[in-house]
């Protein structure tokens, strides 16, 4: 049986449990005089031996045994660690406040592109812009008869924007090859060289 089971000892004579109490800890003694109340009569010396081992350096009052003495420095002990924690935490958080967490606004587009969309009038669009054939065709009709109804059935966006140029067709400029700087000098060559050859 191991130590930390033991329990009740039924009231077996302390010098029989003797040679198995001085090899335990002050934990085990503690839990085996909770359930043996008899024993502390006599424990008394093996807690000196703990308490000279782990306190060399103290004594215990005249008034307390050292059983007393070892339970209250644990307490001292127990209550200097709990101030020492609660002075760090303090601390830390005097030091280190809690940020909180910054409220970013929703992103928005790059200058340009607003400007262009004020522009426009597209800031605000959600729908899909017709083809550029169904807008040139809205167009034809309302040049070649006037109607309104087929102004209307533009979008709002287009209908709005000033110099719109959705559907418009846009003309390719061609431009002229450059002159063949080369060939021309072969021509004047040889014009000049007929030139020369008439006047002899």
């Amino acid at each position: 049986m191991h130590i930390n089971d033991i329990e009740a000892m039924n009231g077996t004579p302390y010098h029989l449990v003797k040679p198995v109490l001085e090899k335990c800890t002050a934990e085990q003694l503690l839990n085996i005089e909770h359930y043996n109340e008899y024993l502390l009569e006599d424990t008394d010396e093996l807690w000196a031996r703990i308490c000279e081992k782990k306190y060399p350096n103290e004594e215990s009052d005249d008034s307390e045994s050292w059983r007393d003495f070892y339970i209250r420095k644990q307490r001292e002990s127990e209550e200097k660690l709990r101030r020492l924690t609660s002075r760090i935490g303090h601390n830390n958080r005097i030091n280190n406040p809690v940020r909180t967490a910054m409220q970013l606004d929703s992103p928005k587009a790059p200058r340009e592109v607003r400007k262009r969309a004020l522009a426009f009038g597209t800031s605000q669009v959600s729908v899909a812009l017709p083809s550029a054939i169904e807008v040139s065709k809205s167009r034809r009709e309302i040049f070649n008869s006037g109607s309104k109804a087929s102004f209307q059935q533009l979008p709002a966006v287009i209908r709005a924007a000033k110099h719109s140029n959705v559907g418009a067709k846009t003309e390719k400029k061609v431009s002229a090859p450059p002159p063949m700087a080369g060939k021309r000098g072969a021509l004047m060559a040889k014009t000049l060289k007929m030139l020369k050859n008439k006047r002899r």
